[in-house]
């Protein structure tokens, strides 16, 4: 009689590209992190089903070797337990390791909260200082209206089209704090004199900054990059939407990455100072 038992199989594994939960809290934005924890759902599932099939298998093996024994008339013997019988999993209380937002004085308010996802906050502010941290991003320093000092990060896009918020001017700045303590800043607005009964508060030409100066600027970029390729045209580095910025170069604009833009500014910045 035939006693062909089944091929073991393989479990699924999933492929193991950094720790889900702390993916999840430090991605942004938040869709890549909840694609990572779906593929592992969907992973684990699998490999459930898998190992199910596989225990069932098992079984079917150990029958058709009793019942071959049986047909020779040898004597019964006691199979080891190479796995136990599958235990329906049971999903333990999730931890809330959230880390708390340094918010010791009632300086930012919440604007919007969602259990999965960093509080948006709001709250009255200068920016101090401004630094190009990477090709894509800004940071610095910026003073609450209580005089508290925070740390913050935005797309150095973003700083370069509202730029004159991003020099000591009394803003209102909207954002979420990251897992390293800095600000995220995902809007900037200049302040009303309604909002900080500051002097140079509610400027008229600041006040009318807003989300048209940066889609503005955006169709600038654009239009260089179609126009020039993506290429700074300074030092000749590769940019994109989103490292490429447009320079004023007397008479006509110039395509540029923020670095370069940035080290223009320092350079002209120190010729006004030693000409005064």
């Amino acid at each position: 009689m035939s006693i062909d038992t089944f091929i073991p199989e393989s479990v699924f594994r999933v492929v193991e590209n950094g720790d889900i939960l702390r993916r999840s809290r430090g991605l942004h934005p938040r869709a890549q992190a909840l694609k990572s924890l779906a593929d592992v759902e969907a992973a684990a599932e699998t490999s459930g089903l898998l190992l199910e099939n596989a225990y069932r298998k098992h079984q079917q093996n150990l029958d058709r070797v009793d019942r071959a024994r049986q047909a020779l008339m040898l004597a019964e013997i006691t199979h080891p337990q190479i796995c136990p019988p599958p235990i329906p999993f049971v999903a333990t209380a999730a931890k809330d390791d959230k880390k708390p937002s340094p918010q010791p004085a009632q300086d930012l308010q919440v604007i919007k909260t969602h259990p999965a996802q960093p509080d948006l906050l709001e709250g009255l502010a200068r920016i101090t200082r401004t630094n190009l941290r990477y090709d894509t991003k800004s940071a610095g320093m910026l003073t609450m209206a209580c005089g508290r000092n925070i740390s913050w990060i935005a797309a150095a896009s973003y700083t370069d089209a509202m730029h004159q918020l991003f020099g000591g001017a009394p803003v209102v700045v909207r954002g979420f704090f990251d897992d390293k303590d800095r600000l995220f800043i995902t809007l900037i607005r200049a302040a009303s004199r309604e909002e900080w009964d500051v002097p140079d508060a509610g400027q008229e030409h600041l006040m009318l900054l807003g989300q048209d100066t940066v889609a503005v600027a955006a169709r600038i970029r654009k239009g260089l990059l179609d126009l020039y390729g993506p290429t700074c045209q300074e030092c000749g580095a590769a940019v994109s939407k989103s490292s490429a910025a447009a320079l004023q170069d007397e008479d006509r604009l110039r395509l540029v990455c923020h670095p370069c833009k940035a080290q223009r500014k320092a350079t002209a910045g120190r010729a006004e100072k030693a000409v005064a």
